[in-house]
């Protein structure tokens, strides 16, 4: 209205509008919508705010006058149409618009305004004051203090007779004295106050006679709930005052608590009303604020006013706790009648309490009685309980009475239809006032279980944000602020002092404080477990002691910890954080050992993360499963932990598992079941496989870090679905597994999941399927050998054809498929030495004197007995089963070769050999006892050259690091198969070639088809499949030569992961070997990638560990009976020993027979065999050795010969043409020197024209001489590797592999004889000694070098001088130095050539004739060889200048000084 009215009325002063358009903008408002007298004020309003605002802001004079003029023309509209009328217009208009406008005459209203004025502010009034009228106010003390005497004691009608006779009095008194009445009413206030406990009915039954009683209420704008509440306002001022007047030390004792009291009964009589007491209550204090407020609350609570008390309770900020008090003993009243029935046999007779204001008889009327439930849950029942918040502690007895009619009254509504409305009216009181109590500090074990019976009745959901709500009242409430410090303080104060020792002493007193505060306390304990994860165990023995309830609040808050926002993962984006590691590992640990921890919450926590696609929160779900039931896989399992994969139930519970701790299988049941209960089993599955599918899409478009967390976070996925299906095959029945498993049609198209996890979920069905007709079969005597197929697996066999495209069973047929992935580790390999191991050391363990119970001991290892026999018969009746079915996989019409190993790769092998390491073990076996039962069109050949071949690269840089080291176990397995194969020819000829077995079968019908009968010349021969598996290894060598050398991150580290699980088979050739060591000391060297390295360092030092079995590419490629190898084969065997690499140890006498046989060959047998020249026995270079020496016999004999063998030393071939390369190349070395001498001397005159050729000269020296030495090195290694090159290359490989050994073994000498370990020692120290001559030695030459280059410089000095006096000049200077220094470096480079050779050479005694120089002024004399170091400079070799003089003066001392 007001915006309207100033628009308008700006149109008419601003505009020049005529008033008439105001008509509309007044009709608007007459027409009800505001009342006429709302609408004056407001027009009166907004004209004094343009004239004062608007008008006077105008700057131009005739602009303001034309502007007041227009104003003038509203009020005069205003005037005339009655709008306003005129008392308000002179009450709020100026003067001056008023005579303007014509409202008010001019000179009249001004005179009678100051006149007015004058009278109201200057002139004095009369006043009947009491010190004027001091008789008539004695008086009225007198006679109201003679009422308040003790002895009047009187029923209602002699009391309202006597109130009667005093109020008679009080108005004669008022009239003769003409006293004030309302000081007369402060009086009579006073003295009430001073007796308002004894005599309250006098004085209330006074002022409920008298003239001050309230008058009938009005109708009010703001109706509330105390709007309809009667009271004199004089009085409520009067009294108000009292509230200030009070203070002070004059005052008697009490005085303010007596106030408090009148006031609450005059509110309670509606003498006076509280709305109008309580502005004069409110204390402006920085103390104590609100203590008037807090003491009339109280006042009214002890009368038992209840309803005007909340009036005051909803204005306060927080409830204190004397109000708390007054509150407590009135719900003790209330809730009576309703807990008598419901009360222990022990106190059904409960006395009615007693209530603190009975003093005043009228108390009963204001408290709520309470007389059901519903009554408590609703009005002021529920306000009363709202209102005391945690205040309800301190009385411990009514505390358990609240709880115990809350736990009732949701006990009897279960099967009512309001059941919810009541539990989420129960939930607010329980969240406002019963939570918050229980921190109270005094709060006892007792109440606690009260509480946790009441909270059972909820769900763990309803619980949880009970819980969360309780840390916000620690910051509501201030007694909970301070003991939320206390507590803090104790329980870091225990936590410091905790000890696996002490546990249970410091685990009673943190139990204690977690009590009433198990929230602080949590908070506390798990900071510290994130922080330090070596306090996990003794913190787990200290919660020993905790209640139901608080092992509750303890999962919620490791639940609120896990769903925070911190970090999950490590900065290299691979580990897990340590905070989550240790929480997770902590979770685990209280569920296993404390059975009141809640499981389907922490279950729920993991689906609903499932959900959001968090994959690295399964490390709660890993750590709980390894907990409670003992079930964990290694990330990187060992052979041993693969072989166990495939045991028995109890020997994989005993040394693959934990599975014989203490109530672990309890516990397991217990988290099984509660998978089962919660609906979860499945569902986590089905999650957990999803998730791991669809990781791999994620990693598009990332860079290599992220990669690196992505594909961690797959292995992370497949690994705990690995150990979470395990966990449900061996704790859930099979009857109920069975049930809740889907089938595989709707495993694969409802639920989108890969055979590979749809499989491992069914297995166990199948299996239990398969045993269960086995037994049936047994018991009806059934014969099995005509049946084809399982019947048990008729049902999943149709149900597969839909899951998979049509072509597929072109290849392979659905028979085919389900048997392979029906079938596990345990169905074809039977690991009979970990039986009969684990059994030995059970056994051993049984006898040991400190074993307490050695039944259980023996009993487990009866088991395993048990065990190992049925696991052999079930691998026999599965493998007569696949002889049954061989027939049958691949014949169909479309079958062929080429469809048959495609279909088998790609839905078969590949899905399942990356899952774990015993399913890559599997897909090899499988494959190997399809060959070993020929299986009809089945080519193994191709099989594995497809494997060899095609897939090697491609799929080793897309593994994950677990699939790389799961696919180098599948390369592995089928390279141990092979190379048995590959060594032992007979071994080839039984299980290779066998009888007729296809596998390896090299000529196919045109349609790829396996003919009738199977030739034996179709069949690979034993010489061409050593061919064959050489391609395979230099395939390999290929695959993997191509990732080391890629730049790509998982290229390289994926193929030394490979590697490294491949290195007992891959590599085996020598040149192959070195290929691999050259590539893997190139990654070390250069590459900057720490994990990568750190794994390069581990292979390379692996693969050097294997170099001694490595052998050449023709013996690996040839028979064993070849004669063009078989000296090699025997070098071979003479450089691994005896047994240490022998696979068969009992064929070593054979060997030697067979070694003894050839070495009696003729000579002419002999030269047939190997063109190579060879001296006649095995042993021939050893000293004595030949059979021809006296001691031949003897040292044949000798155990140091026999057990270290030697091979023999070959002949020297004739090196004419290398010696001529070699001074070819020296020739060409010498020239390219000789160019760079030449560019450093120019480069040096230049420097001596510039006057500081001294210092530029021993800079040139040093480079010059560096350079020399480092040309000489390469020379010296490139001849070297010339001439090893040219010699191997018309070598024979006898004596090449004999050269070899030679050179490789550094414990043998020249002699052929090993060192001893004193000469060893000796020549140590002896080199020693001479490194320190060479050091002293170049420490005195360096010295003379310094003191010569002294001497130089003052020659030169001196030179200058004399030059610049005008003598003669050393023109010829530099041309001599030049000369000179010429001649000393071509001294000097062929003499450290001479040495650097002779440093160089095996044997340093004798040196050749061509490598002998004459060093000019020094004789030609043999000394030992000198090792040169980068200390050693040219300075080294220094030589006397000749005594010839060159040139002027220079025949003198200073010629003769040694330079370079």
């Amino acid at each position: 209205m007001e915006d309207d009215l100033i628009e308008a009325f700006t149109e008419v002063v601003i505009n020049n509008k005529p008033t008439s358009t105001l008509g509309p903008v007044f009709e608007k408002f007459q027409n009800g919508e505001q009342e006429s007298e709302a609408l004056a004020q407001c027009v009166l309003d907004v004209i004094w705010y343009i004239d004062s605002t608007i008008i006077d802001g105008v700057n131009d004079k005739a602009t303001e006058n034309d502007c007041r003029r227009n104003l003038i023309s509203i009020v005069k509209y205003l005037h005339a149409n009655n709008i306003v009328d005129t008392k308000s217009m002179k009450t709020k208009l100026d003067i001056s618009l008023l005579e303007n406008a014509g409202v008010v005459e001019e000179k009249t209203f001004g005179r009678r305004c100051v006149r007015i004025n004058t009278a109201m502010l200057y002139k004095q009034q009369k006043y009947n004051l009491a010190r004027e009228e001091s008789e008539g106010y004695a008086k009225l003390i007198c006679e109201l203090a003679m009422c308040c005497d003790s002895i009047y004691k009187e029923d209602d009608a002699s009391l309202n007779a006597r109130t009667q006779s005093i109020l008679e009095a009080i108005q004669t008194l008022i009239g003769f004295f003409n006293l004030d009445p309302n000081r007369v009413l402060d009086l009579i206030l006073d003295i009430f106050i001073v007796n308002v406990k004894i005599h309250y009915e006098f004085f209330i039954q006074l002022l409920k006679n008298s003239p001050w009683l309230p008058d009938p209420m009005d109708v009010m704008e703001n109706h509330d709930e105390w709007s309809d509440d009667k009271g004199n306002p004089i009085c409520a001022q009067l009294l108000g005052i009292k509230y200030t007047r009070y203070e002070g030390s004059d005052m008697i004792p009490n005085a303010f608590s007596y106030l408090y009291v009148t006031s609450a009964i005059l509110i309670h009589n509606q003498i006076v009303k509280i709305a109008d007491l309580y502005p004069y209550i409110l204390k402006e204090s920085e103390d104590n604020p609100h203590e008037h407020e807090i003491g009339l609350a109280c006042a009214l609570l002890e009368i038992g006013d209840f309803y005007h008390a909340r009036y005051i309770l909803y204005h306060l900020p927080e409830i204190e706790e004397s109000i708390a008090n007054c509150l407590r003993q009135m719900i003790n009243v209330a809730i009576y009648e309703l807990y008598a029935p419901i009360a222990p046999r022990l106190v059904r007779r409960l006395q009615p309490p007693t209530f603190f204001g009975s003093w005043y008889k009228r108390w009963r009327e204001g408290i709520p009685v309470i007389h059901s439930f519903s009554d408590l849950i609703e009005g002021q029942g529920r306000q009363l309980l709202l209102f005391i918040g945690p205040w309800l502690a301190k009385d411990l007895i009514l505390f358990t009475k609240i709880m115990r009619i809350t736990y009732h009254h949701l006990e009897e509504s279960k099967n009512s239809s309001d059941y919810e409305i009541i539990k989420n009216k129960w939930l607010d009181i329980i969240r406002s006032t019963i939570m918050p109590s229980i921190a109270m500090p005094d709060t006892t074990c007792g109440v606690i279980d009260e509480l946790w019976n009441i909270l059972k009745l909820f769900s763990y959901k309803t619980r949880f944000t009970i819980y969360a709500e309780c840390k916000s009242a620690y910051e509501v409430y201030k007694p909970l602020k301070d003991q939320c410090k206390k507590v803090s303080h104790e329980t870091k104060k225990i936590l410091k002092r905790i000890t696996e020792e002490n546990c249970r002493e410091k685990g009673r007193e943190l139990a204690k404080i977690s009590h009433a505060n198990p929230t602080i306390v949590f908070e506390i304990i798990l900071k510290q477990i994130q922080a330090y994860g070596n306090m996990i165990n003794s913190i787990v023995e200290a919660c020993k002691y905790f209640t139901a309830f608080e092992y509750d609040i303890l999962t919620y808050h490791m639940l609120e910890v896990f769903s925070s926002d911190r970090e999950r993962l490590k900065d290299d984006g691979i580990n897990i954080s340590d905070w989550l590691k240790h929480l997770s590992e902590f979770c685990g640990n209280m569920c296993r050992k404390y059975e009141k921890m809640n499981l389907s919450s922490i279950l729920l926590f993991i689906v609903c993360r499932l959900k959001d696609r968090n994959s690295v929160d399964l490390c709660v779900l890993s750590q709980l499963i390894t907990a409670m039931s003992g079930i964990k896989y290694e990330m990187i399992p060992s052979k041993f932990d693969v072989a166990l994969m495939g045991t028995g139930e109890h020997l994989r519970n005993i040394k693959l598992f934990n599975r014989n701790q203490k109530n672990v299988r309890r516990n397991s049941s217990r988290l099984c079941q509660t998978l089962v209960e919660e609906g979860f089993a499945v569902k986590i599955a089905v999650l957990i496989a999803q998730l791991a599918q669809s990781i791999p899409y994620e990693a598009l478009g990332e860079s290599s870090k992220h990669l690196k967390s992505v594909v961690h976070r797959m292995d992370l996925c497949r690994n705990t679905y690995i150990q979470y299906v395990d966990f449900l095959a061996i704790t859930i029945g099979m009857d109920e597994y069975f049930k809740i498993i889907p089938d595989i049609e709707k495993l694969v198209r409802t639920f989108h999941l890969q055979m590979e996890y749809a499989f491992m979920l069914l297995r166990p069905v199948l299996n239990y399927k398969l045993k269960q007709y086995a037994d049936e079969s047994s018991s009806m005597d059934v014969d099995n050998e005509t049946v084809t197929w399982q019947p048990p697996l008729s049902n999943i066999i149709a149900q597969v054809r839909s899951t998979l495209p049509s072509h597929v069973w072109n290849g392979i047929s659905p028979q085919f498929f389900i048997t392979f992935w029906q079938m596990s580790l345990y169905d074809l390999e039977f690991p009979q030495e970990e039986y009969r191991k684990a059994k030995n050391d059970l056994l051993n363990s049984a006898n040991g004197d400190k074993v307490r119970d050695k039944s259980k001991i023996i009993d487990v290892a009866r088991q395993i007995d048990k065990d190992m026999r049925k696991h052999e018969q079930h691998v026999k009746n599965v493998k007569n089963r696949l002889r049954i079915e061989k027939d049958h996989w691949f014949s169909g019409q479309f079958t062929n070769r080429q469809d048959i190993i495609t279909q088998f790769w790609q839905y078969c092998l590949f899905p399942r050999l990356n899952t774990s390491a015993d399913n890559a073990v599997f897909c090899a076996k499988f494959i190997e006892t399809m060959h070993e039962i020929g299986t009809v069109n089945f080519s193994t050949l191709t099989l594995y050259d497809r494997i060899f071949a095609d897939q090697v690269q491609p799929l080793i840089f897309t593994c994950s690091e677990s699939e790389a080291r799961n696919y180098g176990t599948f390369l592995q397995t089928i390279l141990t198969s092979l190379s048995k194969l590959h060594k032992n020819p007979q071994e080839y000829e039984n299980r290779g070639k066998g009888s007729g077995i296809p596998g390896f079968q090299m000529k196919w019908s045109a349609h790829n088809r396996q003919p009738a009968s199977i030739s034996e010349n179709d069949l690979l021969r034993y010489e061409d499949f050593r061919l064959v598996y050489y391609k395979w290894h230099s395939r390999l060598l290929r695959a993997f030569e191509q990732n080391l050398q890629s730049m790509e991150y998982f290229s390289v580290r994926n193929s030394i992961i490979a590697l490294n699980t491949i290195v007992s088979y891959f590599p085996a050739i020598d040149t192959f070997g070195k290929k691999l060591q050259d590539d893997i000391d190139k990654i070390v060297k250069s590459e900057e990638r720490g994990d990568i390295r750190t794994l390069a360092l581990s292979y390379s030092a692996k693969l050097k560990g294997k170099q001694q079995t490595w052998v050449s590419v023709r013996s690996f490629q040839k028979a064993k009976n070849s004669p063009a190898v078989d000296s090699a084969q025997h070098d071979e065997r003479s450089e691994k020993g005896s047994s240490k690499h022998d696979e068969n140890p009992e064929k070593g006498p054979q060997k030697r027979d067979e070694r003894s046989e050839k070495g009696s060959a003729s000579p002419a047998q002999r030269t047939t065999q190997s063109p190579v020249i060879t001296r006649s026995g095995p042993l021939s270079n050893v000293r004595g050795a030949h059979p021809s020496s006296p001691s031949y016999l003897t040292t044949r004999a000798s155990p140091r010969m026999q057990i270290h063998p030697l091979p023999d030393k070959p002949m020297k071939p004739e090196r004419g043409p290398i010696r001529e390369k070699e001074h070819e190349r020296e020739k060409e070395h010498e020239r390219d020197r000789a160019k760079d001498r030449k560019d450093m001397q120019i480069e040096r005159d230049k420097e001596i024209k510039k006057g500081d050729h001294h210092d530029r000269d021993k800079e040139i020296s040093k480079k010059l001489d560096h350079y020399d030495r480092d040309k000489e090195r390469e020379l010296e290694r490139d001849r070297k590797q010339e001439i090893s090159r040219n010699s191997d290359d018309k070598k024979d490989p006898l004596i090449r592999n004999k050269e070899r050994l030679m050179n490789d073994d550094p414990n043998k000498r020249t002699d052929h004889r090993p060192r001893d370990r004193d000469d060893k020692i000796k020549e140590k120290e002896r080199d020693k000694r001479d490194d320190r001559r060479e050091e002293r030695r170049d420490k005195v030459k360096e010295k003379e070098r310094e003191k010569s280059r002294e001497r130089e410089r003052t020659d030169e000095d001196r030179d200058r001088r004399e030059s610049d006096r005008g003598k003669r000049k050393h023109t010829e200077e530099p041309t001599i130095r030049r000369s000179r220094d010429n001649v000393v470096a071509q001294r000097f480079i062929s003499k450290k050539r001479d040495r650097t050779e002779r440093d160089r050479d095996g044997e340093p005694e004798q040196i050749p004739s061509n490598k002998r120089r004459n060093i000019e002024g020094i004789s030609q004399v043999l000394r030992p060889p000198v090792k040169l170091t980068r200390a050693m400079e040219h300075n080294d070799f220094v030589a006397p200048m000749p005594g010839k003089s060159i040139g002027g003066k220079r025949n003198d001392k200073r010629d003769t000084r040694r330079r370079y």
